[in-house]
């Protein structure tokens, strides 16, 4: 009768490993979807950083080393770049001022939760 207990109490919850999510979204500027920005999401309490980058109307979906599309739940601090190390990709036509590229003074913040989330930002900047 234990083990079946412990059994069934194993499979409810995992084995122990922590919870995680995926994230999507869209990111505009001014309202209209850009292309070509890089997202980074730092944990407030510490640890690695997830990257994702704009495409396709601004979409974005982050990863974490190779592909991994799972991230620890939590607060995450935000920064949102131009990225300008793809040729290919065109530079959006605008600079991104400290309070979104820079992590040490950035205002924004995701919450990741269990399973899938969307998360979007619509920034505003002076052209």
């Amino acid at each position: 009768m234990f083990g079946c207990l412990s059994l069934g109490l194993l499979l409810l919850t995992g084995c122990g490993g922590a919870a995680t999510g995926s994230v999507e979204g869209t990111v505009t500027v001014n309202g209209a979807p850009v292309n070509g920005l890089e997202l980074e999401f730092v944990p407030v309490a510490g640890g690695g950083s997830s990257m994702g980058y704009t495409a396709n109307g601004g979409k974005y979906q982050l990863i974490v080393g190779r592909g991994n599309d799972q991230i620890p739940t939590g607060e995450y601090k935000v920064a949102i770049r131009v990225f300008t190390e793809d040729p290919n990709l065109e530079i959006p036509k605008f600079k991104l001022g400290p309070n979104y590229a820079k992590l040490e003074e950035t205002e924004l913040r995701g919450t990741v939760n269990g399973g899938e989330n969307t998360i979007n930002f619509d920034l505003e900047t002076k052209k």
